[in-house]
C-alpha cells in the first residue's frame, strides 16, 4: 500500500457502499487511523463494517464531513447519495465504474458548494483487500491535496490523469485489457489441461515467463479448481463494464476486434453464472460445468 510522506494527519472521512470494494477501503482507512463514518443499504454489509471500527449511520445526510468517498454499483445510486449529503462543501471522491455518458452527467448533481471528482479504481476486491489497488484520478487539482492522505491509505498508487471523465476514460481503457486478459487466461489453462498438462506446474510456470499478468495470477488459480465463489468481480456486474467499454469505443470511432470477439463468451457466462468471478467465463468455453 502506497504512503505519502507529505500526508497531513488523519481526518475524519464519510464512506458510501461499504461493499466488496467499498468494506476494504473502509478496513483500510481504520487501519490507517482515519475516524471513517459509513453507510450502506445493505444491512449485513453496515454490520460487517461496524464491526471492522466504522461509525455506521443512518442516511448519507448525517455526513457532515470534508471527504466522502462512494463505491457503488449504478449511476442511480451515486445520484441519490449526491442529493443527500449535506449542502455545505464536501469533497466527494467517486470511485465507482461508470458509463462516460453517466459519469459527465453527474457534474451537475453534486449540490451547490460540493466538488466531485473522477477517481474510478483499478483492481478487483481481491487486490483492494491486499493493499494492490490503483486509483485514477481527474478533476480539480487543488482538492487532490485535501484527499491526498486518504487516497494514499486505501491504493497502492494514485495517477492523477487530467480532467474530470478522464479517469473514466482511463479506467475503461484499462478493463478493455482485463477483459481481452481474462478470456485469454481461461483458453490458456483450458488448452493446458486438454494437453495433459499439471496445472500446478504449469501456472507458476507461465506467470514467471512473457505470457503472465496481474490477471492471470488472480484468475489462472481459480479457473484451474473451477472455484469462482467468493467473486473478486461478478459477472452480473461485468456486464455493465463491458457494455461501458464498447460504448466508449463507439463513440470516438476506435475498432476492438479482440474485445469484440470475447463478448459472446461474456454474454454466455453473464447468463448462466451472473454471481459467480468473471473467471467463470472458462465454463462458457468448456463442456466441463464444475458448479
Amino acid at each position: 500500500m502506497s504512503t505519502d510522506s507529505d500526508a497531513i494527519p488523519c481526518r475524519c472521512c464519510g464512506l458510501v457502499g461499504l461493499g466488496i470494494i467499498g468494506g476494504a477501503m473502509a478496513k483500510h482507512l481504520v487501519a490507517a487511523g482515519h475516524e471513517v463514518v459509513g453507510y450502506d443499504t445493505d444491512a449485513a454489509m453496515r454490520e460487517r463494517a461496524a464491526n471492522d471500527g466504522v461509525e455506521v449511520v443512518a442516511s448519507p445526510a448525517d455526513m457532515t464531513l470534508e471527504v466522502v468517498i462512494t463505491s457503488l454499483p449504478t449511476v442511480a445510486a451515486v445520484e441519490s447519495t449526491l442529493s443527500q449529503l449535506p449542502a455545505q462543501p464536501v469533497t466527494i471522491v467517486e470511485t465507482s465504474t461508470l458509463p462516460l455518458a453517466d459519469r459527465l452527467r453527474l457534474t451537475t448533481n453534486a449540490q451547490a458548494g460540493h466538488i466531485l471528482l473522477d477517481c474510478p479504481v483499478s483492481g478487483t476486491g481481491a487486490q483492494m483487500a491486499a493493499g494492490d489497488a490503483i486509483l485514477y484520478l481527474g478533476g480539480d487539482r487543488d482538492a487532490l491535496e485535501t484527499v491526498r492522505p486518504v487516497l494514499a491509505a486505501i491504493a497502492r498508487q494514485t495517477f492523477l490523469v487530467g480532467d474530470y471523465g478522464d479517469a473514466t476514460r482511463v479506467k475503461l481503457i484499462a478493463n478493455h485489457l482485463v477483459a481481452i486478459n481474462n478470456l485469454a487466461t481461461a483458453e490458456a489453462i483450458l488448452l493446458g489441461e486438454a494437453a495433459g498438462l499439471d496445472v500446478k506446474m504449469l501456472i507458476p510456470a507461465i506467470a514467471a515467463g512473457a505470457g503472465g499478468s496481474r490477471i492471470f495470477d488472480l484468475r489462472a488459480p481459480m479457473i484451474a479448481n473451477r472455484k469462482f465463489s467468493p467473486p473478486t468481480m461478478k459477472l452480473s456486474v461485468w456486464a455493465k463494464d463491458l457494455a461501458a467499454i464498447a460504448n466508449l469505443a463507439k463513440e470516438v470511432g476506435a475498432g476492438t476486434p479482440l474485445l469484440d470477439a470475447t463478448l459472446p463468451h461474456y454474454r454466455t457466462a453473464i447468463t448462466r453464472y451472473p454471481d459467480y468471478d468473471t473467471a467463470a467465463v472458462a465454463l462458457a468455453i468448456s463442456e466441463k460445468d464444475s458448479r
